[in-house]
């Protein structure tokens, strides 16, 4: 046999040496792979990110675009609120003017005054009156033959009364008053028949008329045929005076007997609006000749606006070149213009 051949032991040291160096090498590459990974998923998710960030804009857009819809419908309601009827728009219009002085006076004439107990009426002015039975139709009936209107409203009357006639094939309907003095108002007063003083009625102006059906047993003005006055009078440029939930703003207690002329276009608008006579002065008051109120009626269309009185005691008022119109005042502060624009 031979001799066994004897193995160095630094060679054995050697080949643990590379194994280590193997093992070394393999975990660097694993250790690379799972850096690697992890870099490139790092770098991906921005892309993720920026997807839901974008996915969030997109909702709060879409929320905005809502909150600009409701806003949108919210404004046009209010607006209808305002500006209901036929057409009607608020406008700010620069256009040719004339200008026409007012004196303080003019302040406390006109369609659309208020008259109250606070707001005396000024009986220093001129109003033509003229007697109700001497020109009235045959339709209606007077409780008094001494009965007095002003003299412009009287066609108007007569078309509206001769309108509730066709409408209810009746003469019941009875004028019980209309143009009161003031010494006769108080008396009213004094005797606990009325609640205004001398001077504190609507029926001053000569624009204002109290009715009732004679006799009852033809109807009331609250129910059946007779309704047909307070639904149809603004076509005549009446209103009722004294509105049921108004009694806090005119300062008296509703009835359904008392009208009062104010003209077509307001007529339409207060009846519209449900609008006392108060409440319709102060919506004007809005409304300036740079921004006017604008309604068609009727195929007519108006500029309606309001001018504050000047403390100087006269007041230049700016009218639309050409324009027919009307002023009224408050009886206050001011004065509303009533301008046709296109007829």
């Amino acid at each position: 046999m031979g001799k066994p051949v004897k193995v160095k032991k630094n060679n054995y040291n050697s080949i643990n040496i590379i194994a280590v160096i193997a093992c070394l090498g393999v975990i660097v590459v694993i250790l690379t792979v799972l850096f690697a990974s992890y870099i490139l998923d790092k770098t991906s998710r921005p892309a993720d990110n920026q997807s839901d960030a974008e996915s969030s804009v997109s909702e709060i857009s879409d929320e905005s675009n809502d909150i600009s819809d409701q806003s949108a419908d919210i404004s046009q309601e209010e607006n209808s609120a305002d500006t209901s009827g036929e057409i009607s728009n608020e406008v700010s219009q620069p256009e040719n003017f004339i200008y026409v002085t007012l004196d303080e006076k003019d302040i406390r004439r006109g369609d659309l005054i208020i008259v109250n107990n606070d707001k005396q009426y000024d009986f220093s002015q001129d109003t033509p009156l003229v007697n109700i039975y001497d020109h009235r139709s045959k339709n209606y009936k007077l409780s008094d033959s001494n009965l007095l209107i002003s003299e412009r409203i009287m066609t108007e009357l007569n078309s509206m009364l001769d309108g509730l006639y066709k409408a209810t094939n009746s003469t019941a309907l009875t004028i019980t008053a209309a143009f009161r003095t003031k010494k006769d108002q108080q008396e009213f007063y004094d005797n606990g028949k009325d609640t205004a003083v001398g001077g504190g009625s609507d029926l001053h102006t000569g624009l204002s008329f109290r009715c009732t059906v004679y006799p009852s047993s033809e109807g009331s003005l609250t129910e059946g045929k007779f309704l047909w006055l307070a639904e149809n009078c603004r076509s005549y440029g009446f209103v009722l005076r004294y509105p049921q939930g108004k009694e806090s703003l005119t300062g008296y207690s509703a009835s359904p007997s008392f009208f009062r002329y104010v003209g077509k276009p307001h007529a339409y608008l207060m009846t519209l609006n449900d609008y006392s006579l108060e409440e319709y002065v102060d919506f004007v008051k809005r409304f300036s000749f740079e921004n006017q109120y604008r309604v068609t009626h009727e195929g007519v269309s108006y500029a309606i606006y309001y001018c504050p009185a000047a403390a100087s005691g006269q007041t230049q008022v700016k009218i639309p070149e050409g324009a027919e119109y009307t002023v009224s005042g408050d009886n206050s502060s001011g004065f509303i213009i009533t301008a046709i624009i296109n007829s």
